[in-house]
């Protein structure tokens, strides 16, 4: 009598741990622009491929990903994910690469459903409901709406495919000025560059050019030693 009531006792509070557990996100993104449906733990996702994605929210922490490209080529992965967080990975010639995270927006907290979604604005181009949210600007703003995060890491992809930082550079200066960027795309774009000097320029540029301001701070992850998050500061007055 008295193991069948632990053994409820135990359903009971493993029920409770599961409807409190935080979900978590994916964002997948080809480093060479290649469009591919999505189907996690064996559902579609996105009737139209794209080369861009950005899934939430799941209520367990570990997701069966099988890719299907244009080509009819596929691939599959099992990602085990961060609770209360959005991965980046990035969708290589061979295999998913997990590439950075971010926390989950306040308003996914509770959603345990899955859907497309876009974190910055802009069309995910999915077809599905696509949800916004803006990141604070106390600091003001370089422009009206920063690059979609589709076309962002298009960008990214090709950026990083680039020989030389002079290039690199010359093109990042160009896409930040044309299209302006998130303070998160920022730090992401610095870690296509392979010197620090290259990393720090565009930074200081792109500063004009960034939808919030406030969050700048964040920018200074993607260099590789706090001189250059020091010198930063002191180039926007800070």
């Amino acid at each position: 009598m008295l193991r069948k009531l632990l053994f409820a006792l135990f359903l009971i509070c493993s029920a409770g741990s599961a409807l409190h557990a935080q979900p978590c996100g994916i964002l997948l993104y080809s480093t060479e622009g290649k469009k591919f449906k999505v189907y996690t733990n064996g559902e579609l996702q996105n009737a139209k491929p794209m080369s861009t994605i950005t899934l939430c929210c799941f209520p367990m922490d570990i997701v069966k990903v099988k890719l299907e490209f244009e080509d009819k080529s596929t691939m599959e992965q099992t990602l085990y994910l961060r609770t209360g967080f959005i991965e980046h990975h990035m969708v290589t010639g061979k295999k998913i690469v997990f590439d950075s995270y971010e926390e989950i927006p306040q308003q996914y907290s509770d959603v345990t459903n899955v859907t497309i979604i876009n974190i910055n604005g802009g069309n995910t181009g999915g077809g599905n409901t696509v949800v916004t949210s803006r990141a604070s600007s106390s600091g003001g703003r370089g422009c009206s709406s920063p690059m979609a995060d589709r076309s962002f890491y298009e960008f990214y992809g090709a950026l990083k495919n680039k020989k030389f930082d002079s290039d690199r550079l010359a093109d990042a200066k160009a896409a930040v000025q044309r299209d302006c960027f998130t303070s998160k795309q920022v730090k992401i774009t610095l870690g296509a560059f392979k010197f620090e000097d290259s990393r720090l320029e565009f930074a200081k540029f792109a500063y004009a050019h960034v939808y919030d301001k406030g969050a700048y701070n964040t920018v200074k992850e993607g260099f590789s030693n706090s001189l250059s998050g020091n010198e930063l500061d002191d180039y926007i007055g800070r």
